[in-house]
């Protein structure tokens, strides 16, 4: 996998600067003393994070919600990352799930792959076929969801007959 050496500069060197300290003090889990900084001593890594938080509010906002997601997204596995995302697009929903909750849901899945078509894009990881495919997929998995969830519901309220089987 290719990288670009040169990303574009931040226009916010501020919201860079805050968000890549941001990102430094977390802690990997409540056992571990190291920072996650410690993962990202090489500066093309401060670079694309630059690129990324100081250009874009939304970015910065998603990094800032969850810095785990955004340092997994700047370590640069782009494939596997989002073969993760869908997997679990795809496995079973809870029994019970809201609309409410499934929107919250699909907000969060959409943060994630937010940010990591814009690592992939930005640093070369990604053809723009790659990430429009990427984009593509998870808008089919995020509508089949919705409209199973909204179908479900109707069933569950009689107002659709179940399909033969079991519901």
């Amino acid at each position: 996998m290719s990288q670009k050496t040169v990303y574009p500069q931040p226009y916010d060197t501020a919201k860079a600067d805050e968000i890549w300290a941001m990102l430094c003090g977390c802690k990997k889990n409540a056992t571990e003393a190291e920072t996650l900084a410690d993962d990202f001593s090489v500066p093309k890594d401060r670079a694309l994070a630059d690129a990324l938080f100081g250009n874009s509010p939304f970015l910065a906002s998603i990094a800032r919600r969850t810095p785990e997601i955004a340092l997994a997204c700047l370590r640069g596995e782009p494939d596997q990352l989002f073969a993760s995302l869908m997997a679990d697009m795809d496995s079973a929903r809870p029994d019970g799930e809201t609309t409410a909750d499934l929107m919250a849901y699909l907000r969060e899945q959409k943060n994630f792959l937010s940010l990591l078509t814009a690592c992939a894009d930005i640093a070369g990881w990604w053809s723009l076929e790659q990430v429009t495919a990427a984009l593509s997929r998870f808008a089919e998995a995020a509508l089949s969801l919705a409209v199973a969830h909204l179908l479900h519901a109707r069933m569950r309220a009689g107002e659709l007959a179940w399909p033969t089987g079991t519901p």
